[in-house]
């Protein structure tokens, strides 16, 4: 065979290796010369270690959990709804365990379902009519003596008044609001003789020398 037969087949072989047309050896991917994404390490398998975004360089950080925010991981908090809860936290006035020890504070208690705790100013947590709010707006709280929290023109001091209202709170009514003849008529609502029930304001003049209507005179025929 010639020299230029010889060249020919050679030629012809390399471009029939090229076109896959003969068994030839293909050279194997380089594994210790990865440049894959998801593979940085020095061998050959995808990544046997590594998540997803993970370089390999053994300094992973998970950020903890912390879904209120208050600086406290999830698994530390007590109640990591809440923000005002964390351990160590101050304790404030709303009923619940803020600093996570598992107890809330005496004065943070309810006891006598008036929606008012000690630590709001509750004066008595065993009497639900003592409250520090002041229902009627007349500037003092059943707790700060207003014996009658429903009632404006009723607290300590106030005026009487002629209306069967204890209005100052001493416990007792003024003198001439007490109806001592029983004739349905008070003093101060005008009956002018509070000893007499034949004596009051609109009654009938009777013969009997006296001012039964309270109109100041007896009749034209006493």
């Amino acid at each position: 065979m010639c020299i230029q037969d010889t060249l020919r087949f050679l030629i012809l072989v390399l471009c029939t290796c090229s076109l896959g047309m003969l068994g030839c050896p293909t050279p194997e991917p380089d594994d210790d010369d990865d440049t894959s994404a998801a593979d940085d390490d020095d061998d050959d398998t995808a990544d046997d270690d590594d998540t997803a975004d993970d370089d390999d360089d053994d300094d992973d950080t998970t950020v903890p959990e912390d879904a209120d925010g208050d600086g406290s991981p999830a698994d530390e908090d007590c109640d990591d709804t809440d923000p005002d809860s964390y351990p160590g936290a101050d304790e404030i006035c709303d009923g619940v365990d803020n600093d996570c020890d598992e107890a809330v504070p005496e004065d943070e208690a309810d006891g006598d379902g008036d929606g008012f705790m000690v630590c709001d100013g509750d004066c008595d947590d065993a009497d639900g009519s003592l409250t520090p709010e002041d229902a009627d707006g007349d500037g003092v709280s059943s707790c700060d003596g207003d014996c009658d929290d429903a009632e404006a023109s009723v607290y300590p001091e106030a005026e009487e008044l002629c209306d069967g209202l204890d209005n100052d709170c001493d416990g007792a009514l003024g003198g001439d609001e007490i109806d001592d003849d029983a004739d349905g008529v008070t003093e101060c609502d005008g009956d002018c003789d509070e000893a007499d029930p034949a004596n009051f304001p609109g009654n009938a003049e009777d013969c009997d020398g006296q001012d039964n209507d309270c109109e100041g005179n007896l009749g034209g025929d006493e």
